[in-house]
C-alpha cells in the first residue's frame, strides 16, 4: 500500500506519546599526573594485552587522551551497557588495566 493509500482500519486519528530515556554512563577520572613505565604506546598495550584480562566479556573498549602542560597522557577502560527498566540504561566501567594510564613519548604526537 502507497503512502497515499489508507486501509479502511486507520481512523485517522493521531496518537502521541512523550518517551524520556535516560542513559547512565560511567567515566574514568582523568589522570592529573602520570608516572608512565612504559617508553611506547606500543610496550603499555602489549603490557595491557598481556598481564591484564577482563573478569568478564568486555562490549567496548575505550581510548581517550588528556593533555596537561603540554604532556599526552592515554587511558583505556572496557565498559558494559546494561537496560534498567524500559527507558533506562546504565554503562559500567568493568575493566580498568592496572596501568590504565600511560604518558605519550612526544616523538609519538607531535605534528
Amino acid at each position: 500500500m502507497g503512502r497515499s493509500q489508507h486501509s479502511k482500519a486507520d481512523s485517522g486519528k493521531i496518537l502521541i506519546q512523550e518517551v524520556h530515556t535516560e542513559d547512565v554512563v560511567e567515566e574514568p577520572i582523568e589522570p592529573e599526573h602520570v608516572r608512565s613505565k612504559f617508553k611506547t604506546l606500543q610496550e603499555w598495550l602489549i603490557n595491557i594485552c598481556n598481564n591484564n584480562k577482563p573478569k568478564k566479556s568486555i562490549a567496548e573498549f575505550y581510548v581517550n587522551f588528556s593533555e596537561s602542560s603540554g604532556n599526552y597522557t592515554i587511558f583505556l577502560w572496557g565498559v558494559n551497557t546494561y537496560a534498567e527498566g524500559k527507558n533506562r540504561s546504565i554503562t559500567r566501567i568493568e575493566f580498568q588495566p592496572l596501568n590504565m594510564y600511560n604518558n605519550l613519548a612526544e616523538k609519538e604526537y607531535n605534528n
